[in-house]
């Protein structure tokens, strides 16, 4: 049975286990506590320990999918991203808990590490089966080559050196009168992939700025669901 101890931070069981996983922490990370207070003073706020920062933002993501016309909902789909057309209303989120579980994970092994004799295996199509995006395909190259970049950005219209998040997501906002041209297509879905991977997928730790490392399944947009 589980029962909360004397410290807010922590989940243990009665006996002291903790039924096969370590204690976790259990704050929010923007979360303040109160201290101890003497006689009629003001309970006074403090810092949570530890913070950590994250860039991701699923609010981000839900509120761009939320904009999308029927016409750029397809072409999310086409790209193999149709699980973010239905994120859910999230709030806030234990960032502590998920580093606390991201420490768990065995890369090499593929499996979150339960205690000395036990882990849970995990593949490519676990995750397309919990964020609905695409799990199968060509690896993406982790250094994409300098004409790569250029090509993405001249799809883009962003200059060399411009990595601004912002300036991504007003061409995902873009409206268009009519449909939309293969061109205009194609700017859309490159557009929308660095948009996922930055607000959700892979936040980098600079905010407003998106990375470039996957930027090789990026340059033909119309094979950008072809990519794990």
């Amino acid at each position: 049975m589980v029962s909360w101890t004397s410290s807010p931070e922590y989940i243990h069981s009665d006996d002291g286990s903790t039924d096969g996983f370590d204690v976790y922490p259990t704050q929010q990370i923007d979360e303040e506590e109160d201290s101890e207070t003497d006689g009629d003073r003001r309970e006074k706020k403090k810092p949570s320990q530890n913070p950590i920062n994250s860039r991701r933002s699923i609010k981000k993501m839900k509120a761009l999918v939320e904009g999308l016309s029927e016409e750029r909902r397809a072409l999310v789909r086409q790209m193999g991203f149709e699980g973010l057309l239905h994120l859910p209303h999230i709030k806030r989120s234990n960032t502590q808990h998920a580093m606390w579980l991201m420490s768990k994970v065995d890369e090499k092994a593929s499996a979150v590490v339960i205690d000395a004799r036990r882990d849970l295996p995990f593949d490519d199509s676990d995750v397309r089966k919990v964020l609905g995006v695409t799990s199968e395909g060509v690896p993406v190259e982790k250094v994409a080559a300098s004409h790569v970049g250029d090509s993405v950005r001249e799809i883009l219209g962003i200059n060399i050196g411009d990595n601004k998040i912002t300036h991504v997501v007003k061409v995902v906002q873009l409206e268009y009168v009519g449909p939309m041209t293969k061109a205009q297509a194609r700017k859309f879905k490159v557009a929308f992939a660095i948009c996922a991977l930055t607000f959700l997928l892979a936040p980098p730790l600079k905010h407003n700025y998106f990375m470039t490392d996957y930027w090789s399944a990026l340059h033909i947009p119309d094979m950008i669901q072809m990519y794990n």
